[in-house]
């Protein structure tokens, strides 16, 4: 096992969805896939982005309808795999 997939599994472990920053987000199955580092970023819960959200981040955050955040999203807020992504 290598650095990231130790990080994803002790993430999911205990109930994270990827990790983020202030300028990034990223889910567990491609950890720091900017391949920058990730010493930086935080655990975060995977979770869905309104169209304002949309416009005030960049592309690398914006991932089509979610994003990553530090703080757990309520049931309505919550991205479902359902929904796509």
């Amino acid at each position: 096992m290598n650095a990231k997939e130790i990080l994803a599994q002790e993430l999911a472990e205990r109930g994270y969805d990827g990790l983020c920053s202030d300028d990034c987000g990223c889910e567990l199955a491609d950890p720091a896939p900017c391949e920058e580092g990730f010493s930086d970023c935080e655990a975060g819960y995977k979770r869905k982005m309104t169209e304002q959200e949309a416009g005030e981040y960049d592309t690398c955050m914006w991932q089509g309808s979610w994003m990553m955040t530090t703080e757990k999203p309520t049931a309505d807020e919550k991205f479902d795999k359902k929904e796509g992504g």
